[in-house]
């Protein structure tokens, strides 16, 4: 049975959108996303609100409960973040991946994370199993390391992602119950 999804999000974010020269302090972080091809929603403030949404989502502790097939994830954080250059990774006739580097500031200190996953998939595997999630590699990959572990509950985020150019993510991911 497949996995459902419930987003519920309370984000205040702060968002800079330093599109040239980017500050390339500590805490850049990247940023995957999967796009449509002559689709709706391509203007600029579109696309950079979805990648502003993508960085607090997966880099942000986000509170998760796994309810028989059904994950929810709860957010509230306040952070400010840059947008770095964008560079096109793949291409096909109906998408493209995009790799967008992100600054963040002003993060909260990190909860302790009782557990770590590394999460290694293929974009031939996120375009069949993603879901809700295909579009979003990092989501995709919270998604798996909640579904993975032992906790009903807890908070979880990515600690850093990876993508080879030869099709393969990994995706670390940080996971408590507290």
């Amino acid at each position: 049975m497949p996995i459902r999804y419930d987003y519920g999000y309370s984000i205040v974010l702060s968002c800079l959108l330093a599109l040239g020269g980017a500050a390339w302090a500590d805490g850049t972080r990247y940023v995957y996303e999967i796009r449509a091809l002559g689709g709706a929603g391509t203007d600029p403030w579109s696309m950079n609100m979805g990648i502003a949404a993508e960085a607090a989502r997966a880099y942000a502790p986000v509170s998760f409960k796994k309810t028989g097939t059904t994950i929810s994830f709860a957010m509230d954080t306040e952070l400010s973040l840059s947008l770095g250059p964008e560079a096109e990774l793949e291409r096909s006739a109906e998408r493209v991946l995009l790799r967008r580097a992100v600054t963040i500031r002003g993060e909260r200190a990190l909860p302790k994370a009782r557990k770590k996953a590394r999460i290694r998939f293929s974009l031939a595997d996120l375009m069949a199993e993603g879901g809700k999630a295909a579009r979003s590699p990092l989501e995709y990959a919270l998604v798996k390391a909640i579904e993975a572990s032992r906790y009903a509950s807890g908070r979880a985020w990515v600690v850093s992602a990876e993508y080879d150019r030869a099709g393969r993510f990994l995706v670390v991911v940080a996971l408590t119950d507290r």
